[in-house]
């Protein structure tokens, strides 16, 4: 027997608990961002003036697909409307690959089936699904529902994910290297003369992320570009789910020590084989001597003895990563407007916006000097230094 339901209030949320990282092991969606720790850390941070709208279905009681949604109110262009995205981003929390949750290999039976039930919860006005890897086998079919439910959808790009499959040696790994960044990189570790140093299990996780704010403030701010951890929910944020993973096992947290100081953090979890490197931070003033990349490749290295198979950077296309590795993957952003006239006026101005975006990346000559919006601001600043 099917039951479909939507879930409008956090009592109903909280209950999803016992059973929903079940459900994300047998789905093809199965990130550290779809965690039950990383959308509950998320509502209990962010939460409190945000509506749930979780679609889920259910077959004789078993939960097998799930819509993670919220609903929240935004402007802009001067509209004040209602929009429908996923939970466990958003407030400069920005992670990657989020999506619906579905069995594996039944998203084109039960993906409609979410889609119709979000559907029918019409106290929204725009649908936002935002990173949803540009391959997921939930991305055919949910674009597919939404035009047949007439929410008129579109997609585009969102970001650039670039990321290294881990061999068995760091010594396979350097043969991979272009000869000049190897060498280079060599040269660099033995002139900085600094150590990694893990963080590890049974540590206190509070003063390891005290550390990573501070090195990641201080390298953030001389750039120009202002971090987030000098944001109280953020830093809170970051603390709760870190002593979650800490005790899942997912932590990894280390840092670049010379003569007994923390030059250098990389923070990022190891999920499933994976290492999703969420953020950094180093002391500007050993800028000279590439503490970053020194550190960079200290972790690689680290996390290859771990036996992790890949080392995903996470969004942004910084020209670093790319020393490292050529494979990338992208991620892209569905949205859908209801057939209704404050819908249809955000759906017009969304477009001329998209197109602009397009017409800047094409031709950048002709728009001048650009000027990042706040919430760009917010999501440059929460990639990995």
């Amino acid at each position: 027997m099917r039951e479909v339901s939507v879930i409008r209030d956090a009592a109903g949320l909280a209950g999803l608990g016992a059973e929903w990282d079940e459900l994300l092991a047998r789905s093809a969606s199965d990130t550290v961002f779809l965690t039950w720790d990383w959308l509950s850390t998320w509502w209990e941070v962010y939460g409190g003036e945000i509506e749930p709208c979780v679609a889920t279905v259910r077959e004789d009681g078993r939960l097998v697909a799930a819509a993670p949604c919220k609903i929240e109110e935004r402007r802009r262009y001067g509209l004040t409307f209602r929009q429908l995205e996923f939970i466990g981003t958003g407030r400069a929390v920005c992670p990657d690959f989020l999506d619906l949750v579905v069995e594996a290999g039944r998203e084109p039976e039960l993906v409609p089936v979410l889609v119709a039930a979000l559907e029918a919860e019409r106290t929204w006005d725009k649908l936002a699904l935002t990173d949803v890897p540009d391959g997921s086998p939930v991305r055919a079919p949910l674009v597919a529902a939404l035009a047949a439910g007439g929410l008129r959808p579109r997609s585009e790009v969102a970001c650039v994910c670039p990321y290294l499959p881990l061999p068995a040696t760091w010594a396979d790994l350097e043969a991979g290297l272009t000869h000049n960044f190897r060498r280079n990189h060599r040269k660099k570790r033995r002139r900085l003369g600094a150590v990694l140093a893990p963080w590890r299990a049974g540590e206190d996780v509070r003063p390891a992320i005290a550390t990573l704010a501070l090195l990641h403030q201080e390298r953030m701010e001389t750039s120009g570009r202002g971090g987030n951890f000098w944001r109280p929910d953020y830093r809170a944020f970051h603390e709760r789910f870190a002593e979650r993973a800490a005790r899942r096992g997912w932590l990894y947290l280390a840092f670049l020590e010379r003569d007994g100081k923390a030059i250098g953090a990389r923070y990022g979890f190891l999920y499933r084989g994976t290492y999703y490197a969420y953020q950094s931070g180093f002391d500007p003033a050993a800028a000279d001597d590439s503490p970053g990349e020194v550190l960079l490749g200290l972790v690689i290295e680290d996390l290859i003895g771990r036996g992790a198979r890949e080392f995903n950077f996470l969004r942004g296309a910084q020209p670093h990563k790319f020393h490292w590795t050529d494979l990338r993957r992208e991620t892209v952003r569905l949205e859908g407007w209801p057939r209704t006239a404050r819908s249809h006026a955000l759906a017009l101005v969304d477009r001329m916006a998209a197109e602009r975006r397009r017409l800047r990346r094409r031709f950048p000559g002709l728009f001048g000097p650009r000027v990042a919006a706040p919430e760009a601001r917010r999501v440059e600043a929460g990639a990995t230094a």
